[in-house]
């Protein structure tokens, strides 16, 4: 899916594409741009600074995606070299060192944590290339089974996969199943999976379709097209959020999921971002790392 930040009219925009692998672990490809808010350096990020001098240090590349905490306070980086875990025993803005954990966990292709700081990674077969699901964070990875997600995305209950086929499944920490539904219709490689502030809520986006299901049980709250839909952006309040709206995000709605409450958005440079729920910040990628965002 082509993602874009959203521009007045006349102004150069902000060329990216976007692979949804985890609420908050996108990977965003920052091609050009004039807009006046750039990606921080990665170790010089004043949210993400400290864990992405340890995630440099631990898988110093190729890498190709990162997760973020629900707190901010941890973060995993995965590639060729690996995938490591870098946490600070502080807050965020204590500015205490990240210390690095490596995890053997070799093809990793998306990760996401839950709001207990479970860590959910997907992986390649080895011999199939299907992706698996696996929790980490005992000595051992322990495979939760043969689901095959192409998006993932941390709840305050487990967390939510999605597959190739538009099916979604909730699952607890222990791998107990809360939850399952489907999309109409398979979703294209580049379909958005984002949770709420208070983990209570996922939004997909797909095709140009939202759908918004309680993050649990996966029950439905929203299916509808309210614009052709082409990225989401949930906000602090948990109720609501901003959509971009095509053609070539051109404009946005802000929504209250739940009502029928709709509103042309004030036209603004917006870049596409993932709300880090209980720090309150938005975080984009600079060098598969994770650096501060405006808020949309």
């Amino acid at each position: 899916m082509q993602a874009r930040a959203l521009a007045r009219p006349g102004l150069l925009t902000l060329g990216v594409s976007l692979v949804t692998a985890a609420t908050l672990g996108v990977v965003v490809y920052l091609a050009s741009t004039s807009l006046p808010f750039m990606a921080a350096s990665p170790t010089t990020d004043p949210v993400f600074g400290e864990l992405n001098q340890c995630l440099l240090e631990a898988v110093p590349g190729p890498r190709v995606g990162f997760a973020v905490s629900s707190d901010g306070a941890r973060a995993v980086a995965y590639g060729g070299a690996g995938l490591a875990l870098c946490a600070r025993d502080a807050a965020v803005d204590a500015g205490t060192r990240a210390s690095p954990r490596r995890f053997d966990v070799p093809g990793v292709t998306g990760a996401a944590f839950d709001f207990d700081d479970n860590l959910w990674v997907s992986t390649e077969r080895e011999r199939k290339g299907d992706p698996q699901l696996w929790r980490l964070g005992g000595a051992r990875p322990e495979r939760v089974g043969d689901f095959a997600p192409i998006a993932l995305a941390g709840h305050a209950r487990g967390v939510v996969a999605l597959d190739a086929t538009g099916r979604l499944v909730s699952l607890s920490p222990t791998g107990a199943a809360l939850g399952a539904a489907n999309l109409p219709s398979a979703p294209n490689l580049g379909a958005q999976l984002a949770v709420n502030a208070d983990g209570s809520l996922v939004a997909v986006v797909a095709g140009t379709g939202l759908f918004v299901f309680r993050a649990g049980d996966l029950s439905a709250v929203l299916a509808e097209g309210p614009c052709e839909v082409e990225f989401l952006w949930w906000l602090p309040d948990p109720t609501r959020a901003v959509v971009a709206c095509g053609p070539k995000a051109s404009w946005a709605l802000e929504l209250q999921v739940g009502s029928t409450q709709r509103e042309t958005a004030p036209a603004k440079d917006r870049i596409q971002a993932a709300l880090v729920p209980r720090l309150g910040r938005y975080v984009q990628p600079c060098e598969h790392l994770p650096c501060s965002a405006p808020a949309p």
